[in-house]
């Protein structure tokens, strides 16, 4: 190869590098939340919860997703996960609203909790998070 071919391979890689999307920021703020309750009370909880949830789809664009999910092998065993575009996403608007604050005092006072478990975390970029079923 001749000086000119590696100058030009030099010059294409660094202008590609330059043009390449950067790597996505480990940005997106996860929480995800274990929860076990009291059987007699899953039906009002998902009932408060699905409240919750159409006022976070309503109201707050940013937030990435909120999801109930349900163990298949407890009925009264729970996952939620949330996403955020970052931290103080979830501390305003979210934490800030009058759903979000009325769901916590029920959740709270209620007894209905038996175990709570959770993390926070940054989502890596690794994997996807989304997929339309087949």
């Amino acid at each position: 190869m001749t000086g000119q071919g590696l100058v030009l391979i030099l010059i294409l890689s660094l202008v590609s590098s330059l043009l390449a999307p950067a790597p996505a920021a480990m940005g997106v703020f996860c929480l995800y939340i274990r929860v076990k309750l009291k059987p007699e009370m899953v039906a009002e909880f998902k009932e408060r919860f699905a409240v919750l949830a159409n006022h976070v789809r309503e109201n707050e664009p940013e937030t990435v997703s909120y999801q109930l999910c349900e163990s298949d092998q407890s009925p009264d065993e729970f996952m939620i996960v949330e996403r955020y575009p970052s931290r103080a996403k979830l501390e305003d608007p979210h934490q800030q609203s009058a759903p979000f604050k009325t769901f916590k005092e029920w959740w709270v006072n209620s007894g209905a909790v038996i175990e709570k478990s959770g993390m926070s975390c940054l989502e890596t970029d690794i994997g996807f998070m989304a997929r339309t079923p087949s």
